[in-house]
């Protein structure tokens, strides 16, 4: 059982980790062919706002309520799949055609202060791509079953499969003067291929449409926990859209580089802490239930690896952020002004990464207990903090403003949590604030900082500062390990095994 979860999570995460690599060639790709100016602004709005809409609508919410339903009732997985799929098809179909409708007023929303003529390019590129919503939660649905049926290696390379034809459709479009259209016809290819690519797993279909909502399975009471579960889940999302938002407003092409700089800081992220948090949730959500004392366990553990790897990474890229800009976006259109200006944002920004990832793996702790009021009403406070401190201009009203706000947020999000946590537990989670940790965490983020600042005015190359930081860091990250009481004497049983 252990061998077949631990090849499970393997599959799972590799092809998770392909997804985001291939999403980091895709922004490359974006800023190689469109720079930084008012046409970067209108692809960036393409990509962003159907995958905006997805995960406000839906996100994980479609995986946390189907796949207990599957795996609860095997004899009637198949009748709620195809149900799933006509009545969430039907009603986003509906909603998508609202949209399109009403998509001046969409884009007016989402980004505000766009010119007359970047609101209209907006517009009409975004009349074509909403249909990936619709695409993609039919998808959802299919990826839910699979799932439930412990079948992870294709729904894992869909977002693979997307990216790669959004990178085909940017190359071509780059031949053609960046032509919109063929873009967004790529964009919508890829979520047709990533479909049928989860069809052709699932074997036959056979949509009757009287016949399978007989017995009509949905009920209103799923239907909540779906709506639920995407209150829960959305709110964080919604800090780089009104980021986004606010960057409208500034000189042409801040929402390019905005967008720019969080690919860069989310990267980092999802590969320490998001990826902890997948790995985690299954256990967190099983020990809450059966142990307590385990469960809080691996709470603490959890919190202690997301602080030492976030503030690690943090200190890793901060130093070397020019290097990191230059190796991801230097080509092509973008300038060395550019690369500096986003290399500046990056190194401020990345105080951003520790606040994230002690904010995502603490919702994910919620979420595991069946808690998922508690996230939304924390994440929608820490959304309103962030707001309420840019709008008072403390720190101004430039991209930098919009960071140092956000990283007040998810600062506000993170306490919170921590609060009702110890409130509840103090005794068990008090463990976490062990002093060797913090202390060695922090020694070991000076000399990583140290170090790769000398390196990036060394004048090698940006591939090889890249790789030394990162064997430094994984040196730090070792020794730091060791310094733990159980990990410490488990290597020690190793050893004497050998």
């Amino acid at each position: 059982m252990f061998k077949t979860l631990l090849l499970s999570s393997l599959v799972l995460n590799t092809g998770l980790l392909l997804g985001r690599l291939s999403g980091f060639v895709r922004e490359g790709v974006v800023a190689s062919t469109y720079g930084v100016g008012s046409d970067a602004d209108v692809v960036i709005l393409m990509l962003t706002i159907p995958d905006f809409l997805v995960n406000i609508l839906m996100g994980g919410a479609l995986g946390v309520t189907l796949i207990p339903e599957f795996i609860k009732a095997p004899e009637t997985a198949r009748r709620l799949l195809y149900q799933a799929l006509f009545f969430f098809g039907v009603i986003f179909f509906i909603i998508t055609l609202c949209l399109n409708l009403n998509m001046g007023v969409l884009v007016s929303t989402l980004a505000p202060g766009l010119s007359d003529i970047q609101h209209c390019k907006t517009t009409e590129s975004i009349r074509w791509v909403i249909w990936m919503v619709p695409l993609s939660v039919v998808t959802g649905v299919i990826t839910a079953f699979l799932q439930a049926k412990y079948q992870y290696a294709v729904p894992a390379m869909g977002t693979l499969i997307v990216n790669s034809s959004i990178i085909v459709g940017l190359v071509i479009a780059h031949f053609i003067n960046g032509n919109l259209f063929v873009l967004s016809t790529f964009i919508l290819l890829g979520g047709v291929l990533r479909l049928v690519s989860q069809l052709a797993r699932i074997g036959s279909i056979n949509l009757y449409p009287i016949k399978i909502t007989q017995p009509f399975i949905i009920s209103k009471a799923l239907f909540f926990r779906y709506v639920q579960a995407v209150a829960s889940g959305c709110t964080l999302l919604l800090f780089p859209v009104v980021g986004r938002s606010q960057a409208s407003y500034m000189e042409e092409g801040s929402v390019a580089v905005l967008n720019y700089v969080s690919k860069l800081i989310e990267f980092p992220l999802a590969l320490t802490v998001t990826f902890l948090s997948v790995i985690l949730l299954p256990k967190l959500s099983q020990s809450y239930f059966e142990n307590k004392i385990v469960h809080m366990k691996v709470v603490k553990y959890g919190m202690q690896i997301t602080l030492v790897l976030s503030v690690l990474s943090a200190s890793a890229l901060s130093a070397i952020s020019e290097v990191y800009s230059s190796s991801v976006f230097g080509y092509g259109k973008i300038t060395t002004e550019d690369i500096s200006s986003i290399a500046d944002l990056v190194s401020l920004g990345m105080v951003l990464l520790p606040l994230m990832g002690m904010a995502t793996y603490l919702t994910a702790v919620f979420n595991s207990r069946k808690n998922t009021l508690a996230p939304f009403i924390v994440n929608f406070s820490g959304l309103i903090g962030f707001v309420l401190i840019y709008e008072s201009k403390v720190y101004g009203a430039d991209l930098s403003a919009i960071i140092l706000s956000m990283a007040w947020g998810y600062a506000m999000i993170s306490i919170i949590f921590m609060v009702l946590l110890f409130a509840s537990c103090f005794s068990q989670l008090s463990e976490f604030f062990d002093v060797k940790i913090l202390i060695s965490t922090l020694i070991s983020s000076f000399f990583i900082y140290e170090g790769g600042s000398w390196l990036q005015g060394y004048g090698i190359t940006n591939w090889l500062v890249i790789s030394i930081v990162a064997l430094q860091s994984i040196l730090f990250l070792s020794v730091i390990a060791c310094l733990d009481n159980e990990i410490r004497e488990k290597i020690k049983l190793k050893i004497r095994t050998i």
